[in-house]
């Protein structure tokens, strides 16, 4: 007989609404290709991918190490690496290079729960998709601001 257990008390973090989340105040979640390229321009690279969980493929657009994911023409997912790119969650605009610290009041629970560089805030509670939030563990920097899915 396997018996697993799992703690009562699991860990809480903070969420956000999924229609409050604007890359650069503008770019939401669902855009098509065709918008996200107006707005931000071509790609320099384009690749893609197999996603198991929801047995799709999805087609990566590579702007200069900032990534856009899109399914059936649609933004899907996301990952930010440069100060180009910001991401507005709710009433606060996350960018690449502030201080994780500057999330402690904002974001309370996540904060509290953040370890070994890497910072999470879900997306609508109870959903299956986050931000995760890297950041340096020397200056406390922000690296890279990803969509995810758990």
């Amino acid at each position: 007989m396997l018996t697993i257990v799992f703690p009562c008390n699991g860990q809480r973090i903070n969420s956000v609404n999924e229609n409050t989340l604007k890359i650069n105040n503008v770019i939401e979640l669902n855009y098509s290709i065709s918008a996200v390229t107006a707005i931000i321009g071509q790609p320099t690279s384009i690749s893609s991918e197999y996603w198991e969980t929801i047995e799709e493929n999805v087609e990566n657009h590579n702007y200069s190490n900032n990534i856009f994911q899109f399914v059936d023409g649609e933004l899907k997912s996301f990952k930010l690496c440069s100060s180009e790119y910001s991401l507005k969650l709710g009433s606060y605009t996350l960018e690449i290079g502030s201080f994780i610290e500057e999330l402690q009041s904002i974001f309370p629970y996540s904060f509290i729960n953040k370890s070994d560089g890497y910072m999470a805030i879900n997306i609508n509670d109870g959903d299956y998709q986050y931000i995760l939030i890297e950041y340096d563990l020397i200056d406390y920097s922000i690296k890279s601001i990803e969509h995810r899915f758990y």
